[in-house]
């Protein structure tokens, strides 16, 4: 079948737009409807902005006989247009197609087509007309969609886009935004590295006083994403919009204020580790604006729509400021300065428990204000006779424990320890007495089964050769089992310790 209008296509346009363009001059409503007169089937519409080369490579013969045109041109196209930096699922870049369309009124009147870098979430506005683009319309404030009327206008209320006043606020893009408008149809490993911290700017601004953050294959749907690109570009570059986003942290998260800015600005450090080319310190350096334009910032804003629907069902009374609260293990870790294994065993014993039900290690979320309030709950002045203890103390190896096994019996209020450093967990103070009564029990319990060769090893001080001839004198035994004969009978071991011990006290 020959179409009736037959466009090629046109610099900077995309396949899929292409194609919507086509369905419009034909007086089709969908790409997927010109797919059917055109005899290829339907395609679900949560494929149409991610084409793979099998679908381009099926469609392109049909389309160059009902086109007349060269399938050699169009395949050309198609690969020019299937940007492969884009979609390489292992990068950043891969997230930042937005699903609903984003255009520049201005264009559509003039020319009736679409530039690809509109779906781009890299971009805030046409660098031609210097209009944000938008994503809903002007008339109704529906969201745009996907409909071959868009070239003309709004799907919904039927508003001409030649019947909407032009807005006479333009914007002026940044330096760096303009600069990737140029490169990003070849860009280099630079160049990419560029938009990977645009893109994760983009994220962190979505949660501004959030430290949890996933991945989208597609930007989820909401008003606004403009906006949040521009203020993603402001922070970037602006010495003053940083610090506006420091403040609005500091007081966002004003229930960590005991742990500093650690805590309180840890969305911003967060951000800042992922930069690849951009820098806090130097603001881009060739791409800085001037300060006043950080006053375009006002109020950051927390969009719901990009916490996933599994975490949201976590937050207390479905009131959004409750995540910013939430942090995964390695960032608790790093609040109290805390060793991951150690932190593992106070999960592990239930004595800090994750909000979410999950047993995947790396998926688990805390409230970081319920950890605070229970650490808080030992902080008090350390009497002088007490010792100190960190992770590597000689005499927890002594007795076949560990700093973790030390931290759960602080949190059961077995021991009675102070941390010295207020909220820092890298070490403790213990009161004497029921710290030794604790280190006798720890090892008393270790020795009601088999020992491993490296804890007996510790436990005694000596070497491997030594705890061998140990074993040969009989002055120890190996453990009974077979699948244990690596292992020293805890029971003899127990015995030669506390030997060990009445010759050193007499």
């Amino acid at each position: 079948m020959i179409l009736g209008v037959r466009p090629p296509p046109e610099e900077n346009e995309s396949w899929f737009t292409y194609l919507l363009r086509v369905a419009n001059k034909n007086g089709l409503t969908s790409v997927t409807q010109l797919l059917e007169v055109l005899g290829l089937g339907k395609m679900k519409a949560s494929r149409w902005l991610h084409w793979s080369d099998e679908e381009i490579t099926k469609i392109i013969p049909a389309l160059s006989a009902s086109l007349e045109q060269s399938s050699d041109r169009l395949r050309h196209f198609a690969e020019f247009s299937h940007k492969r930096w884009q979609n390489d699922g292992a990068r950043v870049c891969a997230n930042i197609t937005a699903k609903n369309p984003r255009v520049c009124l201005d264009c559509l009147i003039e020319s009736k087509k679409m530039d690809w870098r509109w779906q781009l979430a890299i971009f805030s506005c046409c660098s031609h007309h210097k209009q944000i683009l938008i994503d809903n319309c002007p008339a109704c404030q529906k969201p745009l969609s996907w409909h071959s009327s868009l070239f003309g206008g709004c799907i919904h209320c039927n508003t001409q886009w030649t019947e909407i006043q032009a807005n006479e606020i333009l914007i002026e893009p940044s330096p760096l935004e303009l600069q990737l408008w140029n490169d990003v149809y070849s860009p280099s490993a630079k160049t990419i590295g560029l938009i990977d911290d645009v893109v994760n700017t983009v994220f962190a601004i979505a949660r501004p006083f959030d430290t949890v953050s996933h991945q989208f294959q597609t930007l989820p749907e909401f008003f606004g994403m403009s906006q949040l690109i521009s203020r993603s570009y402001m922070v970037l570059q602006s010495q003053g919009a940083l610090e506006i986003w420091r403040e609005q942290c500091r007081d966002a998260r004003a229930s960590l204020v005991e742990l500093g800015d650690r805590a309180l600005l840890a969305p911003v450090y967060r951000l800042e580790s992922k930069l690849n080319y951009c820098s806090f310190e130097t603001k881009g350096s060739d791409f800085s604006f001037e300060d006043e334009k950080s006053d375009e910032m006002i109020s950051l804003v927390e969009y719901s729509e990009f916490i996933r629907p599994a975490r949201a069902k976590l937050i207390p009374g479905n009131h959004d400021m409750n995540a910013r609260f939430h942090v995964d293990r390695e960032q608790l870790t790093s609040l109290f300065n805390l060793a991951s294994e150690d932190f593992l065993s106070a999960v592990d014993n239930k004595q800090i428990k994750p909000i979410n039900s999950t047993a995947i290690i790396r998926d688990q979320l805390f409230d970081s204000r319920e950890v605070l309030e229970l650490v808080q709950s030992f902080c008090k002045k350390i009497p002088s006779s007490w010792l100190l203890v960190s992770r590597r103390d000689i005499q927890l190896r002594r007795h076949i424990c560990g700093y973790g096994d030390l931290l759960n019996a602080l949190l059961r209020h077995e021991v009675q320890a102070v941390p010295p450093k207020k909220f820092d967990l890298s070490s403790v103070s213990v009161e004497p007495i029921s710290f030794n009564k604790w280190l006798i029990e720890q090892r008393e319990n270790a020795c009601k089964q088999p020992v491993s060769k490296p804890q007996a090893c510790a436990a005694l001080g000596c070497g491997l050769k030594k705890l061998d001839h140990m074993v040969k004198s009989g002055t120890l035994k190996l453990a009974a089992f077979k699948h244990e004969s690596g292992s020293i009978d805890g029971p003899s071991l127990l015995e030669h310790c506390k030997l060990k011990s009445r010759i050193k006290d007499y």
